[in-house]
């Protein structure tokens, strides 16, 4: 094509971008569904593939090699929305934020087996092979995507809208000083990084000689690129994302452009060029886009769908557009310094603009924390809780102790404990004395967060008193305890296996479960033959996984799964389920026959556990029944997912309004973390009510 039509293919892209991006979110809207969108992308990459294989093959290979420039322009434009209003729709981002490192990561593997792909082979073979092989890559693609097409779309987070609610406030974004400077941000960025991609490609085109060494070029510089990605996505991920603050780094962005697009000002060659266009590449798949993401999921959903919207479907193809016209005026090498100053002002402003920003992020999460809509203050709680910022701590705290909500108070601890205040960590020991296990498995997560000796020693303590009464508590405590201690732990818990109370030795054995010191087995080996059911069972759910006990315990499983006393079989339904033992089913099955009171509830968590419908269907009994509020306690312990299935087989059977609001009164008693179950069925119930009148 030649790097002097590059800036025609900007304009262009700015306008087709768009409107594919439109078309993808209407079916979205139309839909509901995710997965039509993934299929349709591809779909579309499918098609084109045929295409320009079919006009490959009859020799065109101009119109081959533009349609196939522009497609790959547009579908960098498009894939980042893809990929992260994907992740929207299934992860809250200030829980998924670590993962998004990790995703990006997988993303440049793929690049970098496709550049090697390209480098090694493709360049002994036809145009046309290439295409063929592309066109193949995009059917296995679908044939991939074809088992999560009827799946429902699982939601992880605690609190998130599903889309606009009319009790949600408006914001006019062209209003707010905050949202005004972060689209600011986002045009300025698309600025330097489209007039960067021109240099690099003019600069590089003029350096090598022959088309055939200018893709092998970008063949291994594309390698290069992922590689480094890929090891600073991880490196921001452990070091960077959890003690920056998120302003901050879109400031690092600005800094670093700035000083790449100064060096190729002073050394005007090819290195300084290809080094600008590196960490552009490189700034833009980790920080870049991970803190826009973060600073929009500070935002209530139909806010944060308007901005993103704004940004992505008019701000960036515009400014694109523009700045495509404006490199129309640079076609040679000879003026990329006068560019290169141009772009050193922008980013010089740039930076400007970012430091403007951070007291104005805090200010604006602040002023919403008095907001009457739940989802705003949450949303606001959560995108102040970044490390050392102290500036919040007074309002979070005045939040913990004036808020009656359970959501709030979960969230607001959870802040606290990122912060990592001093001063905050005695009023996190108080909360984890509270009676609501929410709110005590967060204060565990949060004081886990301090790097201090009394923090451990307080989790220690609380772990053996008489507060730590709860089986998901103390499974919380002791995942924490050995993130934080490691098998240290062991010679402190020794001590209590002598205790004459059965419920201690009980609950000290499974605070070891975690553990895969060998050491253990010395230890527990003789608590296999304790008279007491609950003793032996947990014995085996420690002991299991070790192949030296594993005989051992087995015969110990089948002893309390022969056992006639309720008390033997139910201890053993539970280890079958928590360990997912099927070669068990047939006793289950023998036990199944005719269920009552908590043998019924055992039996649903095992089956569900281990992927079986007979779980579902025995869950929809409970849940239909009286017994449904003390079954809730198994339940939370099953996977998101599963659960999610089990209240789709509870709403097929048709619960009359009745069951529904004895189910929803019985969960709200709980006071359980079960924010997603609870949406479906009052949506269930909203739409029945609607049907009959």
């Amino acid at each position: 094509i030649g790097p002097d039509k590059v800036p025609y293919v900007f304009i262009l892209c700015s306008i087709l971008g768009p409107l594919t991006t439109l078309l993808l979110s209407t079916l979205f809207k139309k839909t509901g569904k995710y997965t039509n969108v993934l299929v349709a992308y591809h779909l579309g990459l499918l098609i084109f593939f045929l295409g320009t294989y079919a006009t490959s093959i009859f020799g065109f290979g101009r119109p081959v090699a533009w349609s196939y420039f522009i497609a790959t322009q547009i579908n960098r434009l498009i894939y980042p929305v893809v990929l992260w209003s994907l992740l929207g729709n299934y992860f809250n981002v200030f829980d998924a934020k670590r993962l998004f490192p990790l995703l990006a990561s997988i993303g440049e593997m793929g690049s970098i087996l496709a550049d090697v792909l390209i480098w090694k082979f493709f360049f002994s073979y036809r145009t046309s092979f290439f295409l063929l092989c592309c066109v193949a890559t995009s059917v296995g693609v679908l044939l991939v995507l074809l088992p999560f097409y009827r799946q429902r779309a699982v939601k992880y987070s605690g609190i998130t809208a599903t889309g606009e609610s009319e009790d949600h406030p408006k914001l006019n974004i062209l209003k707010e000083s905050l949202v005004l400077k972060l689209i600011m941000v986002v045009a300025l960025f698309t600025i330097v990084g489209t007039a960067v991609i021109y240099q690099f490609n003019c600069v590089v085109k003029a350096h090598y000689g022959s088309v055939s060494e200018i893709n092998k070029f970008f063949a291994l510089y594309g390698v290069l690129c992922s590689l480094s990605v890929i090891a600073f996505s991880f490196a921001f991920s452990t070091w960077v994302l959890p003690v920056v603050q998120v302003v901050t780094l879109q400031g690092f962005v600005a800094a670093i452009m700035l000083l790449a697009v100064g060096g190729a000002f002073v050394f005007p060659v090819l290195a300084a060029f290809v080094f600008a266009d590196f960490l552009r590449n490189l700034l833009k798949h980790t920080i870049y886009q991970a803190s826009y993401e973060q600073i929009t999921g500070g935002l209530v959903t139909n806010i944060s769908f308007a901005i993103k919207s704004f940004t992505q479907g008019l701000v960036s193809p515009l400014i694109t557009f523009l700045t495509g016209l404006f490199l129309l005026a640079f076609p040679n090498q000879e003026n990329f310094r006068l560019l290169s100053f141009i772009l050193m002002t922008i980013s010089a402003f740039w930076v400007f603009l970012t430091l403007r920003m951070r007291m104005e992020y805090l200010r604006f999460h602040l002023d919403r924390l008095l907001s009457h809509d739940s989802e705003t203050v949450v949303r606001s709680i959560q995108a102040l809780g970044e490390k050392g910022n102290l500036p919040a701590v007074h309002a979070l705290l005045n939040m913990l102790s004036e808020s009656s909500s359970v959501i709030i108070k979960k969230y607001t601890i959870h802040s606290l404990g990122n912060i990592r205040a001093t001063e905050v960590m005695r009023i996190l020991f108080q909360q984890i004395y509270t009676e609501n296990e929410v709110i005590q498995q967060t204060a565990i997560r949060s004081i886990s967060n301090y790097d201090s000796f009394v923090a451990q020693r307080f989790l220690m303590d609380f772990l053996n008193g008489r507060y730590c009464k709860s089986l998901l508590v103390r499974e919380s405590l002791i995942r924490v305890l050995h993130r934080v201690i490691g098998s240290g732990l062991i010679p402190v818990l020794l001590p209590f296996l002598e205790n004459n109370d059965p419920r201690v030795v009980a609950n000290t054995i499974e605070s070891m479960s975690e553990t895969k010191d060998l050491r253990v087995i010395e230890v527990l080996l003789p608590f296999l033959k304790n008279p007491n059911n609950r003793i032996r069972a947990n014995t085996v759910m420690v002991l299991y996984k070790f192949h030296e006990t594993r005989s051992e315990c087995e015969k110990t499983l089948e002893g309390l799964g022969n056992d006639q006393e309720e008390t033997s079989f139910l201890s053993f339904i539970y280890v079958v389920g928590k360990l997912k033992l099927r070669k068990y089913l047939p006793r289950l099955h023998e036990i199944s026959k005719n269920p009552q009171g908590r043998v019924k509830v055992n039996l649903a968590y095992a089956y569900s556990s281990l992927g079986i419908d007979r779980g579902y269907h025995l869950f929809s009994e409970i849940f239909a029944s009286s017994e449904s509020l003390g079954s809730l306690h198994h339940f939370l312990q099953l996977q998101p997912a599963i659960r999610l299935r089990i209240i789709e087989c509870f709403l097929s059977t048709k619960p009359n309004h009745e069951i529904l609001n004895y189910l929803l009164t019985a969960i709200n008693k709980s006071q359980f973390d079960f924010y997603d179950e609870v949406e479906i069925l009052e949506e269930y119930l909203q739409a029945d009510q609607k049907r009959q009148i």
